[in-house]
């Protein structure tokens, strides 16, 4: 995206526990990022729109930066916090104003200056006890001209900053914001099944902590692609677990974050590892997809590692897949790899294809043409069981969905609603989306 049409960047940055996901929360005036007791709940890059003085930024939480830390993890998710420092429009230093200063916030305030950002704000959180007033002349130490004592759970001090960050940020030349409707595709699936190296592939750059490790993405992560002129927000997800297997509260707070995040698609990516084949929990995630209403691709990936599999387990790979995938055969089936990128470009203009079809509305007319008899009148018989339609109306999209008037009081069976849906599908395939079925008995 072009910078000058581009939304200004803004980061959030600092040691761990500072309440840069609170700051953020205040912000978005909205819960969109996971706030906890427990430090290091965030991991990777945050990000919501903001509106500061009736401009539109990108904000961004970043995970808790450590210096010279051991722990593979949490070097990675400092390196993506300095990093995006450098693409940053303003950057916001947090520290806690009511620990006061830390060696910890003296180095990274030395690690963020040497990444040059366009503009740096110390802002002391915290600052809603005498005790933490106290503290605020400590933070003058670290070279800043200027600080912004706040307390981001109580909001205050919280205009201030943002009439610093307006005032700082000029308006670029030729700032438009992007008014057409952005696709939102939740990225869901199991642990380690790929969900962020996929997201990382569809991006180009790794915005994702990518690790061995199972269960690294705690938060549902948005971010923005645009491809062909169609703008995608991507939900990168934790993995879900089997409600039995889930441990602990961060863990169960992730979880609940990604079945959330399904509420907020419009198409879901059911991430599935090709090299061990569906499993249960893959049944389950996709019935949690479809039963949400969301357009559904089931994506197989890793398969650069098919070669682990029996070769008549390689030939009839999607075979087995739809037959343990039975109630989601509407939704097509996409072999990716993220290591190798392969069949990583077919994913976005599938999600494109999905969700017009999930928006598609067929007229009155050609629904009761299907269920009428040499085009006048209605089949009597139109199912096995005898469920006569009367009149069938398509009532609203995203999902499509379909009222039928009966002259029987009774519910049609689940078979003979499997046929009605077969019937509609004929006429359009509505491929990736699911579709509801109402029933109402007509009195005249």
């Amino acid at each position: 995206m072009n910078d000058s049409v581009r939304k200004p960047v803004l980061a959030i940055v600092g040691r761990t526990n500072v309440g840069k996901s609170t700051l953020l929360n205040r912000l978005s005036a909205k819960r969109r990022a996971i706030v906890s007791k427990s430090p290091a709940m965030t991991r990777d890059l945050i990000s919501t729109d903001v509106e500061i003085d009736g401009r539109i930024f990108e904000a961004y939480d970043t995970g808790g930066i450590e210096v010279g830390t051991s722990d593979p993890i949490l070097s990675e998710v400092s390196r993506k916090a300095l990093d995006i420092t450098r693409r940053a429009d303003a950057v916001l230093l947090l520290v806690d104003g009511k620990e006061g200063l830390t060696l910890l916030d003296q180095e990274i305030a030395q690690g963020i200056r040497r990444q040059a950002p366009k503009r740096l704000f110390l802002v002391v959180n915290k600052i809603d006890t005498r005790r933490s007033e106290e503290n605020l002349s400590e933070f003058f130490e670290l070279g800043f001209k200027d600080l912004y004592p706040i307390s981001a759970e109580h909001g205050t001090g919280v205009g201030v900053l943002c009439e610093a960050i307006s005032e700082a940020v000029p308006v670029a030349a030729g700032f438009a914001e992007q008014k057409e409707q952005a696709i939102r595709i939740a990225i869901v699936g199991r642990p380690n099944v790929g969900k962020s190296s996929i997201v990382n592939r569809l991006l180009g750059f790794e915005r994702m902590i990518v690790t061995e490790i199972p269960g690294t993405t705690r938060d549902s992560v948005d971010t923005e692609v645009i491809q062909d002129g169609s703008r995608f927000i991507l939900i990168d997800t934790a993995g879900i677990r089997q409600r039995g297997h889930v441990r602990g509260d961060a863990e169960k707070l992730s979880v609940m974050m990604a079945e959330r995040s399904l509420e907020r698609a419009d198409v879901a990516f059911v991430i599935l590892d090709a090299s061990e084949g569906s499993v249960h929990q893959d049944a389950i995630i996709g019935g949690l997809a479809s039963k949400a209403g969301r357009g559904v691709a089931v994506v197989l990936n890793k398969t650069d590692l098919l070669y682990r599999l029996e070769p008549d387990a390689r030939k009839n790979l999607e075979k087995t897949t739809r037959e343990k995938l039975r109630f989601l055969k509407w939704a097509p089936i996409v072999r990716v790899s993220a290591v190798s990128g392969a069949g990583i470009k077919k994913l976005l203009p599938a999600a494109l294809e999905i969700f017009d079809q999930r928006n598609t509305r067929l007229s009155t007319s050609d629904l009761m043409a299907v269920f009428a008899e040499k085009g006048s009148r209605f089949q009597r018989d139109v199912t096995p069981r005898g469920a006569e339609v009367k009149f069938i109306t398509q009532i609203s999209v995203a999902p499509p969905t379909f009222v039928f008037f009966s002259g029987k009081k009774k519910k049609p069976h689940f078979s003979d609603r499997r046929m009605i849906e077969n019937k509609i599908r004929r006429i359009f395939p509505f491929t990736g989306s699911p579709i509801r079925l109402l029933f109402r008995k007509k009195e005249h």
